[in-house]
């Protein structure tokens, strides 16, 4: 048993030491590649860069359309991932969007990073703007492949980036901001960035504009993503399908199943064990701008902590988000200081000792919720939030909205 912990905690440190010594080779070659692209511009552009996932990118839209009062005189180009784009272009923030293509930023293949710098190759601007707080090395590799007179970013924390990789990487920008809320909300770090461009601003959800779809249910409808990027942080499909299984039993509403194409398997499941008809699985089969208005025309959604959650604040649908507290006031609850008239999401979660667990980087989780993970590949502090608790809510949204 010792051995095998032995062996198993090598064989971590390894991996880890591994991957830290990559990331600090390709910090030290961005840091090469930029001094080479160093130069005097005249272009009178502006190129934001936001290469972040669709729900960060949201919350962050409000405080980019105040980008236009900032460089009132500059094109303002905006390099961000290609899911995010056709948002970018109806918000009428930007002159000009270049998407990008997440497998080609986030690997870490020589030759695919060879390939994104010669597509980057030629954009000159006065100021290269990156926009992230928890920053990562992708992010830095993209800002290096702009010549730029100017490059500006915020301080960034240590979620995404080893702070001996950031330090390096920190050498590429001309200007770092101070970001002295270190555990603030990501709208409020969004704010701090514009308050050090010296712009005075006061945070709000984003309103996501219109698009047309031609897939929205007809008949009143509420949906379920029941999807979510990391396993262990997906509340249970059994837990789904009670809750489904009750809202169309008592209140004749239609359940309609979202998600991306890697929720098909959870979907199915979730289909599998409800006792009632799921009329709708549209998991899979949605573009960016059907999924908006599928959340748009929803009477409410449940979901577990996703970008769905954030869609449905900027079209003002009702939403519970089923999470547990590991990055607490980060990204939810919202914290904005304009939300008059505005449907913010309800929180459904069991709080823990070991609360804000990723926020704060604790390395080693607790023993329970290892157990529980073993167990039933969840987080302890998901497997605590019951389906009576968002029950209890569902029904507090159909009372309020009569």
């Amino acid at each position: 048993m010792i051995r095998h912990s032995l062996r198993k905690y090598i064989s971590q440190w390894l991996r880890e030491s591994i991957s830290l010594i990559v990331r600090i080779f390709y910090a030290i070659i961005i840091v090469i590649l930029n001094k080479k692209l160093k130069t005097q511009s005249n272009s009178n552009a502006i190129v934001v860069s936001r290469i972040d996932r669709i729900g960060d990118f949201i919350i962050w839209l409000d405080a980019a359309k105040e980008l236009q009062r900032l460089y009132p005189d500059k094109a303002i180009t905006l390099l961000c991932l290609s899911p995010c784009t056709h948002i970018a272009e109806a918000t009428g923030y930007f002159d000009t969007i270049i998407p990008l293509s997440i497998g080609l930023v986030y690997s870490l293949n020589p030759c695919r990073k060879w390939q994104l710098r010669r597509m980057l190759h030629g954009i000159k601007a006065d100021i290269l703007l990156q926009c992230i707080y928890s920053r990562s090395l992708a992010a830095d590799y993209v800002s290096s492949c702009v010549a730029a007179t100017q490059k500006i970013t915020p301080d960034s924390d240590s979620a995404n980036i080893r702070s001996v990789v950031r330090k390096i990487s920190n050498i590429i920008y001309d200007k770092i901001i101070a970001v002295p809320s270190t555990n603030a909300h990501e709208l409020e770090h969004n704010a701090e960035l514009l308050h050090g461009l010296g712009l005075s601003y006061s945070t709000a959800p984003q309103l996501l504009p219109y698009f047309e779809s031609r897939i929205v249910p007809a008949e009143k409808y509420f949906v379920i993503f029941a999807g979510a990027r990391d396993e262990d942080r997906r509340w249970s499909t059994n837990n789904f399908a009670s809750v489904a299984d009750y809202i169309i039993a008592n209140h004749n509403l239609a359940c309609c199943l979202c998600g991306s194409s890697d929720d098909t398997g959870t979907s199915q499941q979730l289909i599998n064990t409800a006792l009632c008809e799921i009329k709708y699985n549209l998991t899979g089969r949605t573009s960016i701008t059907d999924l908006i208005e599928i959340i748009r025309n929803a009477e409410f959604i449940i979901s577990n902590d996703t970008s769905a959650i954030h869609i449905a604040v900027g079209t003002n649908t009702p939403s519970i988000c089923v999470l547990g507290p590991w990055e607490l006031g980060k990204v939810l609850p919202y914290k904005a200081n304009k939300t008059d008239g505005r449907t913010l999401p309800i929180l459904c979660y069991s709080d823990m000792v070991c609360r804000q667990c990723h926020l704060h980087k604790i390395m080693h989780i607790t023993k329970e919720c290892k157990k529980n993970i073993i167990k039933n590949n969840r987080r302890l502090c998901i497997d605590k939030v019951s389906p009576e608790i968002v029950i209890k809510e569902v029904e507090g949204i159909l009372k309020y909205s009569k």
